[in-house]
């Protein structure tokens, strides 16, 4: 504080000087915010030899809030920022002793931000010796006692090479605004994200993983109704690929390595081959051999039936219909897919409302009127729209958007 405006008038007291009036308070104006304050409340207090104990001061100043006359914060949606993320071209440089200026163009309305980056007794402020480039800035908004614009003192400071780090900063920045203004989206609208290994996890070999079962050949064979122990002749119909007939081979002992005892697997024998009496030749165009008819049998026995169900056949109606995935997904894209016509045309005019302002009954009749509607029609969409909560009503005449509200495809 400015000790010539004020005068200690003990340890724990401060007074304002004779000269300092409440008529002439006007003179603080250059102080900073908290200095103004304090000043401020010293004059208006009456006059004592004791002054103003540092108790009432503190009092007085914890009743101004944490934004305490704060001229450069800034905020959105009522949530105030402390650091800023901007992507600009850089057109001027001027550099000092202590510090340099950054002429920055972000191509938003107005578009001109000042930046500085302090050297802090560096002799290098580590900036390209160009112009007429663009840049990744973060740093916060202050503003000087005597000055009269904000200023963005640099942090961090990355020259942008990539043009797709611009499309991703514009991204980024409707993301964070929307955030702000309506709250994160559900977990019904985001993208699902892959399971990813995590960090240290081990990769899986492959060698010690269980391979595929092999689906052995299906074995057909014609069972006559008798089977003849005179004919030497021995036919088996395979209709996988022909394999050349091995002999069976007993498996080999395994000793596991941990026991001194050795497992010995008992011999199998091999089932006996199906004798059935010779049939004459095959036709060439016949696919499988059919056995001759006993005497003693009428017809061949059919397979039995399968044990799976049938499938169902789908309906005509069913094929027609759209999935369910597709529906969901189309509501995603476009929240406003299941509204009618009248309804989305009403939400457009509220939201083409500035910010924070509502929207009266005439203005939305006259912005939905090339629609060809009625009053009656009108009404009934906006206690639909209200129903379904696109919409609050502050009275019978004025609407505004519900902000948090996220449409979802449940």
């Amino acid at each position: 504080m400015n000790r010539a405006n004020t005068a200690a008038a003990g340890q724990s007291a401060y007074t304002a000087q004779s000269t300092t009036t409440a008529a002439s308070s006007g003179q603080f104006a250059h102080f900073p915010p908290l200095q103004r304050e304090i000043m401020q409340f010293i004059v208006s207090q009456p006059k004592s030899d004791e002054g103003v104990h540092v108790a009432a001061i503190a009092r007085h100043v914890a009743t101004l809030g944490p934004d305490l006359g704060n001229a450069h914060s800034i905020s959105c949606a009522a949530t105030q920022l402390i650091k800023v993320v901007t992507v600009a071209q850089v057109v001027r440089v001027r550099r000092y002793d202590t510090a340099t200026l950054l002429d920055l163009e972000d191509g938003t309305t107005g578009g001109k931000i000042f930046a500085k980056r302090w050297l802090n007794g560096r002799d290098s402020d580590g900036l390209p010796d160009e112009e007429q480039y663009y840049a990744r800035i973060m740093g916060t908004i202050v503003r000087g006692a005597h000055e009269t614009k904000n200023t963005l003192n640099v942090q961090v400071f990355q020259r942008v090479t990539d043009p797709h780090q611009l499309f991703l900063h514009i991204l980024e920045a409707a993301f964070v605004s929307l955030t702000l203004e309506r709250g994160p989206p559900p977990l019904s609208v985001r993208r699902s994200v892959g399971p990813r290994l995590r960090s240290g996890e081990q990769d899986v070999d492959e060698s010690v993983l269980p391979s595929a079962p092999t689906t052995p050949a299906v074995t057909r064979v014609a069972r006559p109704s008798h089977a003849s122990t005179s004919t030497p002749t021995q036919q088996v119909f395979v209709s996988g690929p022909a394999t050349t007939p091995r002999a069976h081979t007993p498996p080999t002992p395994i000793a596991h390595p941990r026991t001194p005892a050795t497992l010995v697997a008992p011999p199998r024998t091999p089932p006996a081959p199906i004798v059935r009496p010779p049939t004459p030749p095959r036709s060439p165009s016949s696919r499988y051999a059919t056995p001759p008819s006993s005497p003693s049998s009428s017809t061949a026995q059919s397979p039995p039936p399968s044990p799976s169900p049938a499938p169902a056949k789908a309906s005509s109606s069913a094929i027609n219909q759209p999935s369910e995935s597709r529906r969901v997904s189309g509501i995603k894209r476009d929240p406003w897919a299941h509204l009618s016509a009248i309804e989305r045309a009403i939400l457009l005019q509220i939201f083409n409302a500035p910010s924070g302002e509502d929207v009266d009954v005439r203005t939305i009749t006259r912005g939905v009127s090339h629609h060809q509607v009625t009053q009656a029609e009108i009404s009934h969409a906006l206690d639909a729209l209200t129903d379904k909560g696109f919409v609050v009503p502050l009275d019978n005449e004025h609407y505004i958007i519900k902000t948090n509200h996220y449409p979802t495809s449940s």
